[in-house]
């Protein structure tokens, strides 16, 4: 039997090996609203306790994908939405863009909890006023019969003064962990590694970009408002970027996840202030959130902008900028990837000031360019809840919407070639130039997780075509299994 003469890219492993679930239940808003992603799909959750203005982190366990903890920000909760034991007060604020949490590697049950400097550093936890620059708890799951504490906190890694930035990427050996920040007033990035030994506290400083600055008279006094906005990597780990929220400096930059150096600085144009920044779950696309400073305190006329980066050539990635999205009276803040392939976006306006609304909105189909990645402003309703500026702020998981749990190598070749894709019709063709591949099983699934059609292909040489012409306009997952081998591609119905 021949198998998959394929250059194999990415290994995927199952869920019980690798994180599938850890980001299934997010936890934002001023009043406890939530989302809960389960098998591709998502449903509204409203039992969150405490208000988070903009950085919040949800952690849930990796194989059951049950709740662990979260918070605003300032204060942890566990599994009940009680204050975690030693977890009030635990983080800098919750007026910051970024605060990230990331499971110690190594571990089962130690995780840390980083926060930043509010606005590069004007003001601290009054309760703890010498806890400055980047802060850390750590946290423990064993404690207090599986609910979890905090074993220390407000551990100083690094001093001020630094951006509301904080974001991290899988380590190349896929068990370490580099945590990236930005820090502000100039264009130095800095990249710490964490390893089962635990935190490295000599970061690494790459000074490559735009500097981070403030050019204003300062609405109000004193305000740094460009150390406000998202730093995102994309789920690959291969690229970083970033946007501010006043003038919205913003660029797309190479990040290598074997040696954490980051380099190749591609200084974008949105022509507005920025906040929310996403890749796109194939890596290639790159969204921003684009509002308006210049109107008044309360931004305004949102625009939710599309780059298409997979030329790396900075003149054709700006040309490419397209708007997806407009609206007046709006705004928009966090963007992030869900579990099931979309990218959600929080947004504000519908109640006339900056607090969030009561849907977050959703690109359906993130991989696709121009308006067939089918944005959605009222996608998810919060149940009576309000959104805020933030999410989730997980390290993105480079695997979504996987419908296994079998250990699989994954292989992205190009020489299976899925033609055309999106298909209006719902005909796909999917064609092999390569060497014949016997005894393939064809699987395609929804976004649900849903097996549409099943069935095997003794001899694949050349083409055969997917009929899917009576599905429901959509995402599809097909998966072609040859022995050990797999090919996966998403495919996309449009509309009438």
């Amino acid at each position: 039997m021949k198998k998959f003469k394929l250059l194999l890219l990415l290994i995927v492993f199952s869920m019980p090996l690798y994180a599938q679930l850890q980001d299934s239940k997010w936890y934002f808003g001023g009043s406890g609203a939530g989302t809960h992603f389960y098998s591709c799909t998502d449903s509204a959750l409203d039992n969150g306790n405490g208000s988070s203005w903009e950085g919040c982190v949800t952690m849930s366990d990796e194989q059951t994908g049950q709740l662990l903890f979260y918070s605003n920000g300032i204060h942890i909760y566990n599994a009940n939405h009680d204050t975690m034991s030693n977890g009030y007060e635990a983080g800098l604020s919750n007026s910051i863009t970024q605060n990230i949490a990331v499971k110690k590697p190594g571990s089962n049950h130690l995780y840390y909890f980083f926060t930043a400097d509010v606005q590069g550093g004007i003001s601290s936890n009054p309760s703890y006023p010498n806890a400055i620059g980047i802060n850390y708890a750590e946290i423990d799951m064993n404690l207090n019969w599986g609910l979890g504490g905090v074993v220390s906190k407000f551990n100083i890694l690094k001093d001020t003064s630094n951006c509301e930035k904080l974001t991290a990427v899988r380590h190349a050996n896929g068990q370490d962990i580099w945590l990236i920040g930005h820090e502000y007033g100039n264009n130095n990035f800095f990249v710490y590694s964490i390893t089962s030994s635990g935190i490295n506290t000599t970061p690494a400083y790459y000074a490559v970009g735009p500097v981070i600055k403030t050019h204003q008279q300062g609405i109000p006094s004193l305000a740094n408002f460009d150390a406000i906005g998202e730093l995102k990597a994309s789920p690959n780990g291969a690229k970083l970027a970033f946007t501010t929220y006043y003038n919205g400096i913003t660029a797309l930059f190479d990040f290598d996840n074997l040696t954490g150096a980051i380099s190749n600085p591609i200084q974008l144009n949105i022509n507005d202030g920025g906040y929310g920044v996403s890749f796109s779950p194939n890596n290639s696309v790159l969204y921003i959130g684009a509002i308006d400073t210049a109107v008044s305190f309360v931004p305004d006329n949102g625009k939710l902008l599309q780059f298409d980066i997979s030329s790396g050539v900075q003149s054709t990635i700006q040309n490419s900028k397209i708007i997806i999205y407009n609206q007046v009276n709006c705004g928009f803040s966090s963007l992030k990837i869900s579990p099931n392939r979309t990218i959600v976006v929080a947004h504000y306006g519908n109640s006339g000031s900056v607090v969030g609304d009561g849907y977050l909105g959703e690109i359906r189909y993130p991989d696709s360019l121009g308006f067939a990645c089918n944005y959605v402003h009222s996608a998810i309703y919060l149940k009576g809840k309000t959104s805020s500026w933030g999410l989730n702020n997980q390290m993105e998981n480079p695997d979504y919407c996987i419908p296994t749990a079998t250990p699989e190598i994954v292989s992205t070749d190009a020489s299976l070639i899925v033609y055309p894709n999106p298909s209006q019709t719902g005909y796909f063709s999917i064609i092999n130039p390569g060497e014949q591949i016997n005894n393939v099983l064809l699987e395609i699934f929804s976004l649900s997780g849903q097996l549409i059609e099943s069935r095997s292909i003794p001899t694949f040489y050349k083409e055969f075509q997917l009929n899917l012409s009576k599905q429901e306009a959509g995402c599809y997952l097909i998966k072609l299994s040859s022995n050990d081998k797999i090919f996966r591609r998403t495919i996309i119905k449009l509309g009438d």
